[in-house]
């Protein structure tokens, strides 16, 4: 069984984060292995444990908001990688799809330093960036990508 995580930020909740619960939810009724990850608490794990998705929930990767943020790499982003690396072994995860730039910032070299795949998958206008270029490049797909 191929086994999907797909991470979030616990403090964003949008369109995106629906329907990439909708796909979540739609891999695991197809017999795909889905997991959902949320960094801290919020809005995205509780739709999640409603359609009764399984939830592992990490510590918040920040004490401000998420919307109060910046949207950029932080050096902080580098403590979480041998978190999120034996968690994707924990789980025998094959792939990561990432839903906005944030997670596809922490969770790509993760995904690659664990052997997972990595789908980066967002609905935002690309914004020239060395962080999110790294992530293109270590993604084995993209997918809707508003603007290149």
């Amino acid at each position: 069984m191929v086994t999907v995580a797909f991470p979030y930020d616990g403090g964003r909740f949008g369109g995106s984060n629906v329907s990439s619960l909708l796909l979540a939810q739609t891999l695991r009724a197809r017999g795909y292995g889905v997991h959902i990850v949320t960094h801290g608490e919020g809005r995205t794990r509780d739709e999640a444990e409603a359609i009764d998705l399984p939830v592992h929930t990490l510590p918040p990767l920040s004490e401000r908001p998420a919307y109060a943020q910046r949207e950029r790499f932080r050096p902080s982003h580098l403590v979480w990688l041998p978190q999120c690396m034996r968690l994707l072994r924990r789980l025998g995860v094959d792939i990561v799809h990432t839903n906005d730039l944030a997670m596809l910032r922490l969770w790509a070299v993760p995904a690659r330093a664990s052997s997972a795949g990595l789908v980066a998958h967002w609905r935002s206008v690309y914004a020239k960036s060395w962080s999110v270029d790294l992530g293109l490049k270590l993604a084995d797909a993209v997918v809707a990508v508003s603007r290149l």
